[in-house]
């Protein structure tokens, strides 16, 4: 399934593609100063892409989703329950 294109997400990626210091960030796990270098650069022109609302909205979770993605070892995202029938 292909993903639906969102310049939101397109410029947020483009961003953090870009950065020279959210890889270190990310390392040190400092995500609210990750967090809060994104706000800084990138919220003023996403609010120019859509309402303002759904703008956040979608940088909210584009934010979130590529966290998630960085912060978490795929053990911890895929937990299997040992001990139940199926």
């Amino acid at each position: 399934m292909d993903e639906e294109v969102n310049p939101i997400k397109d410029y947020l990626f483009d961003y953090i593609k870009n950065s020279q210091t959210i890889p270190q960030l990310i390392s040190e796990k400092k995500f609210d100063v990750v967090i809060d270098e994104i706000i800084q650069n990138c919220y003023d022109k996403i609010i120019t892409l859509d309402e303002k609302d759904t703008a956040v909205g979608v940088l909210a979770t584009g934010i979130l989703h590529y966290l998630l993605t960085n912060a978490l070892v795929n053990s911890q995202r895929k937990v299997e329950q040992f001990g139940m029938a199926r």
